[in-house]
């Protein structure tokens, strides 16, 4: 069963699926990857069936100019025009001849007039609305022996229109159904991808809760046994400089038990879908109180720890509420620890590490900055992922300094920033390298 802070989680009897984060997980990337493969099929479709419909409706303006031209070109008689086709004929003595039947929309007199004029164009078509549907007329002059004669065409567009509603209909049907099929096809394939996702998640999840569950007891145990050092010390008959000086450090041995407790809570809440929101903060109070954690570590390698108080708002400045930002404080100490021990690790013997803290309306930055050998070109590219190395070349730095390598540190470090909407970037040189952590503010 998993576990939040210690506490077991609330499940209804029988609501397994309902009620598991890891199968409601899988569900909305199953769901997501179905209607993906939906919106695909569905641009896919109607690319290819808008290509389709260009190319009939092209075709069939092209047939139909075709159709016209050919009639007006070899009419002289209007009595035996070509099929779906209406003749008229001008004389050049003015008669005009219709075929028998002839549509309401011949003659067309404005194309004819325009066709008429010496100083009009030779050719006019365009496409007629009437009541009884719409036509392409095609009006057309010639010159002849006997004077100008002027042929005109009209040719219904029904049987073109009902051949798009057609083919719009095929278009529409074989759509949906392609659609259809691809959501079901998605969700099914997506399902069957991601099912085995909840036995890992599932397991992940159980280790993490029983590796918090026993790394918890020992940890009791030691704050425990701070506790009682430290109430043995304040009882010991000892001088005062002596009393004072292991009073704080038992202080600190409690503190730093008490802040291991609470980083294996962290990480156990950090491992749940949704984890809870964590409360604000103080960017400025987090980072002096793990540079003073770390004194020690650096000092015994002769590494010198700095955090000016420079370029903070004017309210943390003057002892106000602070810069507080996203992301609970044992995750953010925890981030600022690793940064900073990564640093102190491989900043060289006599070197400086100094972290500067400042903030804007909309964010908080801290930069972690060591005088130590820059990092690789080669293993910039993989910094932040887990389980890389790389190494500093020491062999060209004065003093010497141990090699760097890049583990888990960095990469958790990154999955915290990330996770709170924070970035983290790296820069590096011959003269050192700067860590710089941004993080949104809350107010």
């Amino acid at each position: 069963m998993s576990t939040t802070r210690g506490r077991p989680s609330q499940r209804r009897p029988g609501r397994k699926a309902a009620g598991d984060p890891d199968r409601l997980l899988v569900r909305r990337a199953g769901r997501r990857a179905a209607a993906q493969a939906a919106l695909l099929v569905a641009a896919s479709f109607l690319l290819c069936g808008g290509l389709v419909l260009l190319v009939v409706v092209t075709g069939q303006g092209r047939a139909a100019d075709a159709a016209l031209r050919a009639a007006v070109s070899r009419a002289d008689d209007v009595t035996d025009p070509p099929e779906g086709v209406t003749l008229l004929l001008r004389s050049a003595d003015g008669s005009i001849a219709v075929t028998p039947g002839a549509r309401a929309v011949l003659p067309d007199r404005a194309d004819l007039a325009a066709v008429l004029d010496a100083n009009g164009p030779a050719v006019r078509v365009r496409d007629v609305h009437t009541a009884t549907g719409e036509f392409r007329v095609r009006t057309q002059r010639r010159r002849t022996p006997a004077g100008v004669v002027v042929a005109q065409a009209a040719l219904s567009l029904k049987p073109e229109h009902d051949e798009r509603a057609r083919l719009l209909t095929a278009l529409a049907a074989a759509g949906g159904l392609a659609l259809l099929a691809a959501a079901v096809l998605g969700a099914a394939t997506g399902r069957r991808t991601v099912r085995g996702l909840v036995d890992t998640l599932g397991r992940q999840r159980r280790f993490v809760a029983d590796a918090s569950h026993e790394l918890r007891t020992p940890l009791t145990v030691l704050s425990t046994r701070a506790q009682l050092l430290r109430r043995s010390v304040r009882a010991a008959p000892l001088d005062p400089a002596t009393r004072e000086a292991l009073t704080a450090e038992t202080e600190r041995l409690v503190t730093d038990s008490t802040r291991l407790a609470d980083i294996v809570d962290d990480l156990l809440t950090a491992s749940e879908p949704s984890p809870p929101h964590a409360p604000p903060t103080d960017l400025p109070a987090i980072a002096a109180d793990v540079v003073a954690a770390l004194a020690p570590l650096a000092a015994d390698k002769g590494v010198t720890l700095r955090l000016p108080r420079t370029g903070l708002p004017a309210e943390e400045s003057h002892g106000g509420p602070g810069l507080l930002v996203q992301g609970g404080g044992t995750a953010v100490r925890r981030s600022l620890a690793a940064l900073l021990d990564n640093a102190v690790r491989h900043a060289p013997l006599g070197g400086t590490v100094t972290v500067t803290v400042t903030g804007t309306a909309d964010v908080g930055t801290v930069r972690v900055t060591d005088n130590g050998p820059g990092i690789p070109a080669e293993v910039r590219s993989r910094l932040f992922d887990r389980f890389s190395s790389g190494e500093r070349h020491a062999e060209h730095t004065t003093p010497p300094c141990a090699p760097r390598r890049y583990g888990l540190g960095l990469a958790l470090v990154a999955d915290t920033v990330h996770r709170v909407g924070g970035t983290i970037t790296v820069d590096t040189g011959p003269d050192g390298t700067a860590f710089t952590v941004t993080l949104p503010r809350r107010r």
